[in-house]
């Protein structure tokens, strides 16, 4: 990386220590060596643009030329906006070991498959954008989840969700006539 002109020292020894605490590289004797889970995500990104090291290079030149008021930090804000949001669609789109996933059709536009993440359940449709986060206030929505959801437009009852004040609530998660989606909270049965 030093000769690319990318990073200093201290960022380099920075990064690898991320590597370490993320189990991607360990240390065989003299050597930094990709564990299995470092050659996983290596195969999943070495073909996409958040790979591209000529890109960080080209990033450090022009912040460069923005401190010497030889370019425009909007100009570069827009194209990190851009570039951001390139790849992050191309990262959502990567699969990662699909097993077992049911092909879900968009709930709101109801023509694209749904693409499922451990993060995020998605219409790759940008005219459509409709997405679900799995981890709703702290519980995680399992495929099943996830799946009723759609298809039947309700969870079954999820258990233990937290609020922002921290009080743990039960709810089911449903969809109304235009995807969105909110809670429906149990009745509450009267003794007569």
């Amino acid at each position: 990386m030093q000769n690319t002109g990318i990073g200093t020292a201290s960022t380099r020894a920075a990064v690898i220590e991320t590597l370490f605490a993320r189990n991607y590289i360990e240390r065989q004797k003299k050597h930094l060596v990709p564990t299995q889970k470092g050659l996983q995500v290596y195969e999943l990104v070495k073909n996409k643009k958040i790979s591209d090291v000529s890109m960080t290079a080209e990033w450090e030149e022009e912040l460069l030329k923005i401190e010497k008021g030889k370019a425009d930090a909007r100009d570069f804000q827009k194209k990190m906006e851009k570039y951001t949001a390139c790849i992050t669609d191309e990262l959502l789109q990567t699969s990662v070991a699909k097993t077992n996933l049911p092909y879900l059709f968009c709930p709101k536009c109801n023509k694209e498959q749904l693409i499922i993440t451990s993060k995020i359940v998605k219409c790759p449709n940008d005219v459509c954008s409709w997405f679900q986060f799995r981890n709703v206030c702290g519980v995680q929505l399992s495929i099943y989840d996830i799946e009723s959801l759609v298809s039947r437009g309700k969870t079954h009852l999820i258990k233990a969700m937290q609020s922002k004040t921290g009080k743990k609530f039960d709810a089911y998660i449903k969809l109304n006539n235009k995807a969105e989606s909110s809670f429906e909270f149990e009745k509450v049965q009267t003794k007569e």
